[in-house]
């Protein structure tokens, strides 16, 4: 961390980035970066992301940089690996701040803890060392950013020290209730997809193995807001231990996988060419449905022994 400290103290005019199909952590934890960073007197931009749905326009567009910003420095706010950077963006980076294990090397300087429940657990971290005070403008997105990636902290993934920095959070003032509300709220397209994907689902292993699926004809109308963490819909069906859902794109199959001990995701899903954490992890596969079930159930044979006997 130390060398994060020092670079950040160094250096100024930063455009903080964020991941393909941005999620609440990697929009959350970057607002909350970039607040931090303008409270210790730096300049501090989010780069654009064209993939930001409506539900975090209003957390993360006060932050956008303005038209003609030159910067100086790039951030990456959590981002596995150079291929998950925001579609469109094909610059450097200087800074890579994330909870995902591993990487490819794409930063020039990194830190990552993987024992974070989300990035924002990290981001704050850094904010403490850094010095920058908790105000509700902070504490908010980062509330976000943990609150979306542990499940309102019902993911296994949530810890003590999970609680104790939403506890802080708390503490500020700010309205957790209404965050939640407005975060998890589910729209009828939603609905309709969750209906299509319990239509989908079908178990293994006497119902500790759930796979289920999405075609684009069943997807509809629906948006990337609508489709967000629609993995979490098969993980919590009662006795199921590993659960994989595929979504089908016009180029293949994103394939999500969570897990539960002693099962990894991210074994699953490298096994697929893809990856993630021990709980949760992800893929992409080209090929018919039929094809692509038939390498995830050889994946979970390889990975999980026993579970498919």
């Amino acid at each position: 961390m130390n060398s994060v400290i020092d670079f950040i103290r160094r250096n100024d005019r930063y455009l903080l980035l964020t991941h393909r199909r941005p999620d609440g952590d990697t929009l959350g934890s970057a607002a909350a970066l970039c607040a931090g960073l303008h409270a210790l007197g730096k300049t501090a931009y989010l780069w654009r992301n064209p993939e930001i749905t409506g539900r975090y326009l209003p957390y993360t567009e006060p932050y956008f940089a303005p038209e003609g910003y030159v910067y100086d420095k790039t951030v990456a706010v959590d981002i596995a690996s150079a291929p998950l950077l925001g579609a469109g963006w094909n610059g450097p980076v200087d800074l890579r701040i994330d909870h995902h294990p591993g990487s490819d090397g794409f930063a020039k300087i990194e830190h990552t803890d993987p024992s974070a429940a989300a990035c924002g657990e990290v981001v704050k971290d850094l904010l403490d060392l850094l010095g920058a005070p908790l105000t509700k403008e902070i504490a908010a997105a980062l509330y976000i950013a943990v609150t979306t990636d542990t499940g309102c902290f019902h993911y296994s993934n949530t810890t003590a020290r999970t609680h104790r920095l939403a506890a802080a959070l708390l503490e500020t003032g700010i309205d957790a209730p209404g965050l939640n509300a407005e975060i998890f709220a589910k729209t009828h397209l939603r609905l309709a997809v969750e209906a299509a994907i319990s239509a989908n689902v079908g178990y293994r292993a006497g119902g500790r193995l759930a796979v289920a699926s999405l075609s684009l004809s069943e997807k509809g109308e629906a948006t990337e807001d609508d489709l967000e963490n629609i993995a979490g819909l098969v993980q919590g069906i009662e006795g199921v231990q590993v659960a994989v859902t595929l979504r089908e794109e016009t180029d293949g199959w994103r394939v999500s996988c969570r897990t539960k001990k002693p099962y990894e995701a991210n074994r699953i899903c490298g096994a697929l060419g893809g990856g993630g954490h021990a709980r949760a992890a992800g893929a992409e596969i080209k090929g018919t449905l039929e094809d692509v079930r038939k390498r995830v159930f050889a994946a979970i044979g390889e990975c999980c022994p026993g579970l498919l006997c």
